[in-house]
């Protein structure tokens, strides 16, 4: 399969670094027996020693052959690298910053390094991110390219800056000896070159001043023994080295082209294939990629690198969202156009009616031929989902339900006192919710596989099959957001703010805590994005679907997401109010979910 936007638009954002299924170092071009050299016909073997070649392809269609190209540590540490006046700027930069944690006063290095660190991230978020925005939408990096004529040949006498034009020219072609001349290369190229620069200075600078920022604020505790003090270590060398080796394996999956964003300049003719770290994790490179600033984080024993470490690991998130995923389903993804059928009557034939199938496209039948079972099989029509902020309608019963008695719950739960008395009426209140969401509603789906229990309780009075589904989504709905409310409950009538923060374990009960419960709202929001409103409600319960058993998303990791990662905010929330009750709670209904 040749890669381009054709052709893979079924492999929505395969490609791209933190997300994708990654790109082969296969060649293109296909080997044949018979090419000749000095007419001598070559074997198969001949050409397989040959160095591979990758093509590329800008958006006007012209192809061109892709350099070799090498990652930035190599350029700028490796002696046998050339160098060139860009790596002497950014090593300038890094001596310069190393120079300031050694000769800065005490008191200012922390604060001056954590801005400085947070500068830099800023600017590989905020800065490079909207360099790639407005060059995905508009290819604006090529038009500013284009206008200031950084490329025009000084012999054309178009070029007002020849000397910047030379510069350019010196700094690139000596980075890439082979298979490039500056002249020819199409300006979609030379200016992701460019942009590579610009990348290089942010990153190498992002990482030294993160690690200058934890050296200077690494110490030993106060009163921690020798074993804690060896498992802290431990632990933070594996985080690290792990971190290593996926920053190393993901760069040799997807080489220099992804690594720098090179499908928002132009694409390349390669097939896609899975390897790697890439069938580890979800967005390897930002999700597990970012380990190691965990295991820094230990090693340090400090709470000021932690936390900068959570910051910036939510940045990289955010740049996800909101920089990459958009340019990914543009690219890779674009949305296929709708096939539609008219369903008015024909002339002369038996009146014909729409029906949906799987693929959501409408198919013609024969209204006679639609006999009661085939009624209850077809696929539910698309209504008005239930989940999220943006789908709450007032004028739906079940909407306004949960508004109101969420907010029974949340005044009881504020104007209460939190005396034992009601610390047990609360956490009885949420094992109820829990018996009836596991018990009651367990045994309304099991009827319903067995004998179509609901579906037929609604027939018998009229209604039809859309309206058992319906009322089945309601009730489903409303227990759900119950169940988590009235555990919240429960959890806020246990907690107590501790009186000093800084002792002992508090700190770190409270970030691990919310880290986990922040895990299982993302693993709720994957499950979602990946089964839809059909899956979450157990629609196939009540239609039979003919849809097929894929592998996307976070069931491409995990094939029991919510079976591994759907109790971990009860964990974080039996850490967060540190109370046996919540932790009970938290052991039973996370053995419960695992035996379901």
């Amino acid at each position: 399969m040749s890669f381009s936007t054709a052709s893979v638009a079924k492999d929505a954002g395969s490609l791209r670094l933190r997300q994708r299924q990654t790109l082969s170092d296969g060649n293109s071009e296909d080997l044949d027996p018979s090419i000749t050299k000095d007419g001598e016909t070559e074997t198969i073997e001949d050409l397989e020693q040959k160095p591979k070649k990758t093509f590329g392809r800008t958006p006007d269609g012209t192809v061109f052959t892709v350099p070799t190209t090498h990652d930035m540590v190599s350029q700028l540490l490796d002696p046998r690298q050339p160098k060139n006046l860009s790596d002497v700027l950014v090593l300038a930069i890094l001596a310069l910053q190393i120079s300031a944690a050694y000769y800065l006063p005490s008191n200012l290095k922390r604060p001056i390094f954590a801005l400085v660190f947070l500068f830099w991230r800023a600017a590989y978020n905020i800065g490079i991110g909207y360099l790639l925005t407005i060059q995905s939408k508009h290819r604006r990096l090529e038009t500013w390219a284009a206008r200031w004529k950084l490329f025009e040949h000084p012999g054309s006498g178009k070029q007002p800056r020849p000397w910047l034009y030379n510069m350019l020219k010196r700094e690139l072609e000596t980075k890439i000896p082979e298979d490039y001349e500056f002249e020819k290369a199409p300006m979609e190229y030379n200016t992701w070159l460019v942009f590579r620069r610009v990348v290089d200075l942010i990153l190498m600078c992002d990482f030294v001043s993160y690690c200058l920022f934890a050296m200077i604020c690494g110490h030993t505790p106060e009163g921690e023994n020798v074993l804690v003090g060896v498992g802290r270590w431990s632990i933070g060398i594996l985080l690290v080295l792990f971190n290593l080796w996926v920053k190393l394996d993901a760069h040799r999956v997807v080489k220099d082209y992804a690594w720098y964003w090179g499908d928002f300049f132009y694409l390349v003719d390669q097939e896609l294939t899975f390897d790697g770290v890439f069938e580890m994790a979800p967005h390897p490179m930002y999700s597990i990629g970012y380990a190691g600033y965990y295991g820094i984080s230990m090693m340090a024993a400090s709470y000021e690198v932690l936390f900068i470490s959570i910051i910036a690991h939510l940045a990289q998130f955010a740049f996800l969202v909101i920089v990459e995923n958009p340019h990914i389903e543009k690219t890779y993804n674009p949305p296929a156009p709708r096939k539609r059928v008219a369903s008015t009557p024909i002339s002369g034939q038996p009146e014909l009616v729409a029906i949906k199938s799987s693929d959501t496209e409408d198919i013609l039948v024969d209204q006679a031929s639609v006999s009661p079972e085939l009624a209850s099989q077809e696929a539910p029509p698309q209504v008005h989902n239930l989940i999220g902020l943006s789908n709450i309608d007032l004028f739906r019963i079940t909407d306004t339900s949960v508004l109101l008695l969420g907010f029974y719950l949340a005044v009881l739960t504020l104007v209460t006192p939190s005396t034992p008395l009601y610390q047990v009426l609360f956490v009885l209140h949420a094992l109820f919710w829990r018996v009836w969401y596991h018990l009651g509603l367990g045994a309304i789906l099991a009827w319903q596989s067995r004998n179509k229990f609901w579906t037929r309780h609604f027939l018998k009075y009229g209604e039809s099959h859309t309206e058992a589904w319906n009322q089945w989504k309601g009730m489903y709905h409303l227990s759900l957001v119950m169940v988590t409310g009235s555990f919240m409950a429960a959890c806020w009538k246990m907690y107590s703010p501790p009186e000093d923060w800084a002792y002992g374990w508090v700190l770190l009960k409270h970030v691990v805590g919310a880290g986990l419960v922040a895990l299982q709202i993302w693993t709720a929001a994957s499950v979602y994005e990946s089964l839809g409103e059909f899956g979450w409600f157990y629609g196939d319960f009540f239609y039979d679907s003919t849809a097929r058993l894929t592998y996307k998303s976070i069931y491409r990791f995990l094939n029991n997401p919510e079976r591994i990662f759907g109790t971990a905010g009860l964990w974080g929330s039996a850490l967060i109010t540190w109370s046996r009750a919540i932790f009970i709670m938290a052991l039973v209904w996370g053995s419960d979910r695992k035996q379901a």
